[in-house]
C-alpha cells in the first residue's frame, strides 16, 4: 500500500543526467539526485 509520495518538481531529461540516449532511466544517477527524499519517507 502507498502511503505517501513526493512530487519532484524536476523532469527526468537527458540534460539533468537522468536518462540515457536510449530514454532510459539511468537509476544510480536517479537514486543519488533523490536520496534525501527517499530517506525521508
Amino acid at each position: 500500500m502507498i502511503r505517501t509520495f513526493p512530487v519532484l518538481t524536476q523532469p527526468f531529461t537527458e540534460g539533468h543526467g537522468l536518462l540515457a540516449p536510449s530514454l532510459k532511466l539511468k537509476r544510480k544517477a536517479i537514486e543519488n539526485a533523490y536520496a534525501n527524499e527517499v530517506e525521508a519517507l
